[in-house]
């Protein structure tokens, strides 16, 4: 096997997207979220989120301060981070990065995403159906590449060592 790279998840989700009827996956802060980039965001109170519409470049949906940090995390990966300023409405940013085709069709949501952003994403996109977006990642997340065999070999090693130990603390 070889170590899928990041590239290479959003493609495989886009196809996970269209096997499934999703014109597009929001995903907030979460273990989904770093899958898919490599990125885990600052738990911040404002949305951050990444916007992965079936056709097009991925857009990642930042507060302004988070930009630089986001933006060396995403590197030469082609997803385009947009800053919002703390006047901006970021649910609006999301609508027009999801563009007019995905806006009004089947959304894949995080299923880690604060209820406020969902129900004003809800708001801002009455023509959308909502769904789960672990029904797109979890058939992805569950075929592990070399990266992630390594680091379960790793965990599962120290594990032994713990349980080995335990004898030892009669």
């Amino acid at each position: 096997m070889t170590t899928i790279p990041r590239a290479e998840r959003l493609t495989r989700a886009r196809k996970e997207m269209a096997d499934r009827g999703v014109d597009a996956v929001l995903v907030g802060p979460s273990a989904d979220f770093r899958y898919l980039i490599g990125y885990l965001p600052p738990g911040l109170e404002r949305l951050t989120m990444l916007v992965v519409p079936a056709d097009g470049h991925a857009r990642l949906v930042v507060p302004a301060l988070e930009e630089p940090l986001a933006s060396e995390h995403v590197g030469d990966l082609e997803v385009d981070v947009l800053a919002w300023q703390e006047t901006d409405d970021p649910v609006a940013l999301v609508r027009d990065a999801l563009g007019a085709p995905a806006a009004g069709g089947r959304l894949a949501v995080g299923d880690q995403l604060w209820s406020a952003f969902l129900l004003r994403l809800q708001e801002a996109l009455p023509g959308a159906g909502f769904t789960v977006a672990s029904t797109v990642t979890r058939p992805l997340r569950m075929v592990k590449d070399d990266a992630e065999i390594q680091a379960l070999a790793r965990a599962a090693a120290t594990i032994d060592r713990v349980v080995d130990g335990l004898a030892d603390l009669r």
